[in-house]
């Protein structure tokens, strides 16, 4: 790394310019030594020249120098005018340069200055409507957690409704398996009571047709064979008319009674197939109003989840796009600021080398 130069440096360079007849200039020095900025050999030079004149004339610190010849003295004193000149026209650019520089600095400091109020006011007012779309967005997030919950809450009460509705069904269900059973039940009650019914009612014809016959026969074998004694046989004629009246009366209430409980049976039926068809109709309405309901909690529910997951979803691609705004906004301003400090801190090392 190369190091900085001193006075010592600059010196030795400008005796050496001197010795050689050359005018010692920045320029000159700074090719002699090979390194430094014309900041730093600038005052340096100049300090050379002010101690040049004590040095020719024997009043250094230094050893004692012979006094040089007049034409030399002359020499070196036109010389050291020359040198003078060239020095102060030399400070004059250079402090021209760096009034030039400052006054650029100066114009650019105020410049961004103004970039930095206006970016500031910027950020200021970014700030406000980040601020304001954060309070809107929690608002809104509040709205939406408060509507779900709700939801929620009204899902329950459906969940709670439609497992009710379940019970209701399984209820009906087992009435409807209760009553297909105790119809079952009837029916073959009813078809076993029919047939005994029917056979009764056969057995106790089929006596009265025999009993009919035997009677008709013995009317017959009596007026054959007791021809003698029609007013007996008439008597027992008459006799066997009335068990006959009475046996065909007995018939005909039996078989009244009969076709009056097998009347009642078929009634019985009746109405409990129209039981049965009107438990099975409320049965499948109550399933079909079920179904529609689920369908339609499941549809409230998936469009709700919708609705929250795009709320989510606009609320993280916000919550991003803020954060990404004012990560470039900090970063700017750090760079700004860091700019700016740079320039500050270069503006001072020339005005220290200045003075």
């Amino acid at each position: 790394m190369a190091r900085g130069i001193d006075e010592n440096d600059v010196w030795q360079a400008a005796d050496a310019l001197l010795m050689a007849g050359q005018r010692p200039t920045i320029e000159r020095i700074r090719q002699k030594i090979g390194r430094g900025s014309p900041n730093t050999v600038s005052p340096l030079l100049e300090t050379w020249f002010l101690q040049l004149g004590r040095r020719l004339r024997g009043t250094d610190t230094a050893a004692p120098v012979p006094e040089p010849p007049g034409p030399v003295q002359a020499a070196a004193a036109l010389l050291w005018e020359q040198a003078l000149e060239a020095a102060r026209v030399e400070l004059e650019r250079v402090l021209e340069a760096r009034r030039a520089e400052l006054t650029a600095l100066e114009k650019t400091l105020a410049r961004e200055r103004e970039r930095l109020e206006a970016e500031a006011a910027r950020l200021v007012s970014l700030e406000r409507g980040l601020e304001e779309a954060v309070r809107v967005a929690t608002g809104q997030l509040g709205e939406a957690n408060r509507r779900i919950a709700a939801q929620e809450a009204s899902l329950e009460r459906r969940g709670e409704e439609f497992l009710q509705a379940q019970a209701q069904i399984q209820g009906l269900e087992g009435t409807q398996r209760d009553l297909h059973e105790r119809l079952e039940e009837e029916r073959t009650r009813f078809e076993v009571e029919r047939a005994e019914l029917m056979a009764r009612a056969a057995a106790t014809e089929r006596r009265a047709n025999e009993e009919i016959d035997r009677a008709r026969l013995a009317a017959r074998r009596s007026e054959e064979e007791l021809g003698v004694t029609r007013q007996q046989a008439g008597a027992r004629i008459e006799e066997l008319a009335a068990q006959i009246r009475l046996l065909e009366s007995d018939l005909g209430a039996e078989r009244a009674t009969l076709l009056q409980e097998c009347a009642r049976r078929d009634a019985a039926l009746v109405q409990a197939q129209a039981g049965l068809a009107r438990a099975e109709a409320l049965l499948e309405a109550v399933r079909t109003d079920a179904a529609l309901r689920e369908t339609s909690w499941q549809s409230e529910g998936d469009s709700l989840r919708g609705q929250l997951g795009r709320a989510l979803e606009q609320l993280r691609v916000k919550d991003e796009e803020h954060g990404a705004l004012l990560r470039s906004l900090v970063e700017r301003a750090a760079s700004s600021d860091a700019r700016v400090v740079r320039q500050r801190e270069t503006r001072a090392r020339k005005l220290a080398a200045g003075t």
